[in-house]
């Protein structure tokens, strides 16, 4: 919900001013608008590190968790998926990754779904859920707003 709100603000907001302005970039906003290279250079420079330690993450992640199914090197999984996913990128171009990041929000909505309709049915029904919850004292919970934490 909170993505559709950004997209109107940005599509009502802020791509109109960029627009008008003639600039190709936020940094090239932060130029003109501060008067600084510097600005710029910096929240450029900013912006390739969030990237590089994302993308750390994002590829050793996964490479841990193949290295513990198999009894090869965490080294040897972190090269094979960021050559996959640098080949999958320079052959299928940003459109492949739309794709697949679309088939796989699918396939994990889905997995989800059909985890929480597996554990209602194990647990017997919703019915017996919330009479749990209520035995258990969960849903007086519920009413409990403290900031404190």
């Amino acid at each position: 919900m909170t993505g559709a709100f950004a997209f109107i603000i940005t599509g009502f907001f802020f791509l109109p001013m960029f627009f008008e302005l003639k600039t190709t970039s936020i940094y090239e906003y932060f130029e003109h608008r501060f008067h600084s290279r510097t600005m710029r250079r910096m929240c450029a420079t900013i912006f390739i590190l969030n990237t590089v330690f994302y993308m750390s993450v994002v590829i050793y992640a996964p490479s841990v968790a193949l290295s513990g199914l198999t009894n090869v090197g965490t080294w040897v999984f972190i090269l094979v998926v960021g050559s996959v996913g640098t080949l999958y990128t320079t052959i299928g171009g940003l459109k492949a990754v739309v794709w697949a990041d679309t088939l796989q929000a699918f396939f994990m909505y889905s997995g989800v779904g059909v985890l929480i309709v597996k554990g209602v049915n194990d647990a017997g029904g919703l019915e017996r859920i919330w009479h749990v919850a209520i035995e258990s004292g969960r849903v007086g919970d519920l009413n409990r707003w403290n900031p404190n934490p």
